[in-house]
């Protein structure tokens, strides 16, 4: 990986931990410390937003590592390589 695309792949991990505290972490503790019907609609609203996330994140992932110096020599493309599948 380049100077370059490792910084990259970490400012994307940096907002990807945001999106998932702000999405899961954060609407759990909403879940077990409020009693309020209308915050834990709101939590469980953004856990499912998080839920049906996760597969535009996976091909932004793929395209992503596809993107990269290495990827590109070996000829790799989002559709060959496929991810998290047995």
């Amino acid at each position: 990986m380049t100077e370059e695309e490792f910084r990259l792949a970490m400012g994307r991990s940096f907002w990807y931990g945001i999106w998932v505290t702000a999405t899961c972490a954060g609407p759990f503790g909403f879940l077990i410390f409020t009693s309020n019907p209308a915050v834990r609609v709101a939590a469980l609203g953004l856990m499912l937003l998080h839920i049906v996330s996760i597969p535009t994140w996976l091909k932004m992932q793929r395209q992503f590592l596809c993107s990269l110096s290495w990827a590109k020599e070996q000829g790799m493309t989002p559709e060959r390589l496929k991810m998290f599948q047995r």
